[in-house]
């Protein structure tokens, strides 16, 4: 039941050891969407394709951003995943 414990409390950690590096890029990523979105409903409001425009293609650069945040977390839980022992308890009942 420790080793189970000390395994999560360690995933965990490793987990989120990362997460301060890229909050200030996430809270940067997550402001440029807003602006966009903004951008494309000023864009409709005053029916101005070339401001539409604009506002998709920030948008389309902030999700790339995104995408990359995606894909690190998930390269980090495959790797914990992968890492992990199995407990002897649990080999026996597989």
């Amino acid at each position: 039941m420790k080793k189970v414990l000390l395994a999560l409390l360690l995933s965990t950690g490793v987990t989120f050891a990362g997460a301060g590096d890229d909050a200030a890029n996430r809270v940067k990523t997550m402001q440029g969407l807003e602006a966009a979105m903004t951008t494309i409903q000023k864009g409709f409001l005053y029916n101005s394709e070339s401001i539409l425009k604009k506002g998709v293609s920030d948008f389309k650069d902030n999700v790339r951003n995104v995408k990359s945040f995606v894909m690190k977390l998930m390269k980090k839980i495959k790797l914990e995943h992968l890492t992990q022992d199995v407990m002897p308890e649990q080999k026996q009942k597989r």
